[in-house]
């Protein structure tokens, strides 16, 4: 039995460090009916979720008010995601609430995560499978509703900014149970046909189930397998469906996908005025130089007084001409010593010469010089040479020192 008394401060300190120690209370989804909601000057907001049989206090900070997109009010029913902690001053758990989902919106939700996370493992939302939409279309594909502000939104924009840009129009139904197939339906035609070079598809901001055809895996699918770049204009700048991940280029509302795709022609035409009036300056600037450097060949001596020019030139040559043969000349005379220098040692060192001084040079038969005597045998028959012929003699006998 334990027998330590613990102080009420330190058993909400364990029932604290206990529940935010289980991981499955953190990012937990938790539906209910809300009651007794109070939002404070302060923007946080305080109520409690319940069900027929439990209730749960419930806070929603400042930070995270501001994410929610309506208006939470008592007896509506939602699903709060958050996690479970201990106000260890009160005694108290409750949730502390990130994100604040009407009812139905929770499922919505889950299927569009569980869509995401298996059409990304595919690599539809990869930045390689990005086409390149065209600077200058010729053509503009609009699939959105005839009925809503959106198509009035992109048409007002793109005539303002090019009138010369034609524009197809495809009207689709944008919300309901048939608006997906009709959104695939004018994808495909618009690539069957190559009615244009670039596609703008959407439709005005609303809540998720508004929004859902846009997050439709056949919906996904065709935008991603689109032969024709795709600028995807679904909702506000806070509304993000699957068909922005599958875009090639996402635009928050349809004005600006209108803006992204048509050129202002004014713009244009004033760049190019630009740029013309640069080459225009830059040619100028080039003839100038050009002529300016005309203008100093022609006024140099070479062209002014060319027999003067050539005959410096000739005077030049000649002084070369006449380094060149005095080199050749002393280069002559040094080889012609070195030779005299040569022919002076080799004489000296002639057989020929040695022999006219009585000495001789004594051979065998086979030719081989014979420099001792133990190179002869007695009786061998040797050829003596001396400055003026050879003798043959016969060794009768040896004289050795």
């Amino acid at each position: 039995m334990n027998e330590k008394v613990y102080t009420v401060s330190e058993v909400n300190r364990i029932i604290k460090q206990l529940i935010e120690a289980n991981r499955s209370f953190f990012n937990i989804k938790i539906s209910g009916e809300i009651s007794n909601y109070k939002k404070y000057p302060s923007g946080h907001s305080y109520f409690t979720l319940k069900d027929k049989d439990s209730v749960l206090k419930a806070v929603l900070f400042k930070s995270r008010a501001n994410e929610v997109t309506f208006t939470p009010r008592d007896g509506a029913q939602v699903i709060a995601i958050g996690r479970i902690a201990v106000y260890e001053r009160d005694g108290v758990y409750q949730l502390y609430a990130d994100y604040l989902l009407e009812s139905g919106t929770g499922n919505l939700m889950l299927a569009y995560d569980k869509l995401k996370k298996k059409l990304g493992a595919e690599g539809l939302f990869e930045l390689e499978r990005k086409r390149k939409v065209p600077a200058w279309p010729q053509s503009v594909g609009i699939i959105t509703s005839e009925s809503g502000a959106a198509v009035h939104d992109i048409i007002t924009v793109a005539r303002r900014r090019n009138p010369g840009v034609r524009l197809i129009f495809l009207p689709i139904r944008v919300q309901g149970s048939e608006a997906a197939g009709d959104i695939v339906n004018a994808i495909r035609l618009m690539n069957r046909h190559k009615l244009a070079e670039v596609l703008i598809v959407g439709r005005g901001g609303g809540s998720i189930e508004d929004l859902w055809a846009f997050n439709e895996e056949p919906v996904v699918r065709a935008i991603a397998n689109s032969a024709i770049p795709v600028v995807s204009a679904v909702g506000h700048e806070t509304d993000f469906t699957l068909a922005d991940f599958a875009a090639d280029i996402r635009a928050a509302t349809p004005s600006q996908a209108a803006e992204m795709v048509v050129p202002e022609l004014l713009e244009k035409l004033r760049r190019i005025d630009q740029l013309q009036r640069r080459n225009v300056l830059a040619i100028n600037k080039s003839v100038d130089f050009h002529a300016n450097k005309a203008k100093k060949l022609a006024s140099s001596r070479v062209l002014a007084e060319p027999t003067s020019w050539l005959a410096d030139r000739e005077i030049l040559v000649d002084n070369c001409l006449q380094r060149v043969v005095a080199a050749f000349h002393n280069t002559v005379r040094i080889c012609e010593h070195r030779y005299a220098l040569l022919t002076t040692r080799l004489d000296a060192n002639s057989p020929l010469k040695i022999m006219s001084k009585g000495y001789c040079l004594v051979q065998k038969a086979d030719g081989s010089l014979v420099k001792t005597v133990n190179k002869v045998s007695l009786g061998e028959e040797v050829e003596i040479s001396v400055s003026d012929g050879s003798i043959v003699a016969c060794v009768k006998s040896l004289k050795r020192r």
